[in-house]
């Protein structure tokens, strides 16, 4: 069989998704039974619903049901984005067996939970990103992107992969960002070994884009850094314009032609 409780962050809720077939991708399964988990939690009504349509019943269902019940705390306690047991088999005697497993847990909550720090040790761009509050992802490619809040950070890589780029990381300063929270932010994507420039897509709305320029200026004249191509709009635009045209910052009126000029520049 195949059983695991999942994370659908569509319906905000833990879906449970078992079958009378195991050892199979989950998309591969036929007649499988899908059930969305309240946040009380399953009830027993619902757990024996789904050890119905499994067909099982006597000892096998009553330990089937407490299978699900442990991999539910497990999910929630451990706040899992995936635990799943393929296949859970039926033993000669009747009894349940976990022959293979899986857990996926979620990158978001782990510092909840720092009997996982072992398993997910983080490299030094990510333990620095994380200390200061940055969200913050590590990528394959050289551009760097910085952005504040995560659609425009999110829009901004589709962009940058729609020109042909492949972005380095991507940071997401969040609403508010200081001119000193800049500052870091912009110092920790030009240390990225494989970013050869920045990429910096703001919106000022709560952010003051005088505050982004300064900060941005401020890490120009440490030395050592990357070419950057930023577009910076909204509230104190002209001001935060004036600042960046005294530095070799390249400046574009719209996020394509900035992501443009990053990804076609040598």
């Amino acid at each position: 069989m195949y059983l695991s409780i999942t994370l659908d962050r569509g319906a905000r809720a833990f879906v449970v998704i078992s079958s009378k077939a195991g050892g199979v991708e989950v998309e591969s399964l036929k007649g499988r039974v899908v059930r969305k988990i309240s946040n009380r939690g399953i009830t027993k009504a619902e757990a024996r619903s789904v050890a119905k349509k499994l067909h099982l019943s006597g000892e096998k269902r009553g330990r089937f049901l407490r299978i699900l019940a442990n991999l539910e705390r497990l999910s929630r306690e451990k706040e899992c984005e995936l635990a799943e047991i393929n296949p859970l088999a039926v033993t000669k005697s009747g009894g349940l067996k976990a022959l293979d497993a899986k857990v996926i847990l979620d990158d978001n909550a782990l510092f909840r939970h720092p009997e996982f720090s072992k398993l997910h040790p983080e490299d030094e761009f990510e333990g620095e990103a994380s200390r200061q509050g940055f969200a913050f992802v590590r990528l394959e490619g050289n551009i760097a992107v910085v952005g504040n809040g995560a659609g425009l950070v999110l829009s901004t890589l589709d962009l940058v992969a729609d020109a042909g780029g492949n972005p380095a990381c991507f940071l997401d300063l969040g609403g508010g960002a200081q001119r000193e929270r800049v500052e870091a932010a912009v110092n920790l994507v030009n240390k990225q070994p494989n970013a050869d420039r920045i990429l910096v897509n703001i919106f000022g709305g709560i952010t003051r884009t005088t505050d982004v320029a300064e900060g941005i200026k401020s890490v120009i004249e440490q030395g050592g850094m990357k070419p950057i191509y930023a577009r910076i709009s909204g509230a104190e635009e002209r001001e935060a314009r004036e600042i960046l045209t005294k530095t070799p910052v390249h400046l574009y009126p719209s996020p394509l032609e900035a992501v443009e000029a990053a990804v076609r520049s040598q």
